[in-house]
């Protein structure tokens, strides 16, 4: 087991094929340290490497709500992180007693 901090991921550049991140994103407060965050796990793929960030909560009524502005237009987080990687957003609803939910989960590829 290793602990760390996501804007400073204690592992060597292109360590990773994958990286799997449940439930860390509402945490960051602040879109600085999310796009450390984000580099870091840009950083320690490989080339061709997958991160899968997951859930990113927009809103749940009395509950969560990720930072404005970390759901961002694709073009522009590849932007932010200087086109190094694709990105893509995939959404989904759920409904329950409290009303319907939306999260969005961010799959990066790192460019060869």
């Amino acid at each position: 087991m290793v602990a760390g901090m996501g804007e400073e991921l204690p592992f060597a550049d292109n360590s990773f094929d994958r990286v799997v991140s449940l439930s860390v994103v509402e945490h960051l407060e602040t879109r600085e340290r999310y796009l450390a965050f984000l580099r870091e796990v840009v950083r320690v793929l490989v080339p061709e490497g997958i991160a899968y960030i997951s859930p990113m909560i927009e809103e749940i009524s009395g509950g969560h709500k990720i930072p404005a502005g970390n759901v961002m237009p694709k073009a522009e987080l590849e932007q932010l992180l200087e086109n190094t990687v694709d990105a893509h957003w995939n959404t989904f609803q759920q409904e329950d007693r409290r009303g319907v939910h939306t999260f969005y989960n961010l799959t990066l590829t790192k460019k060869t």
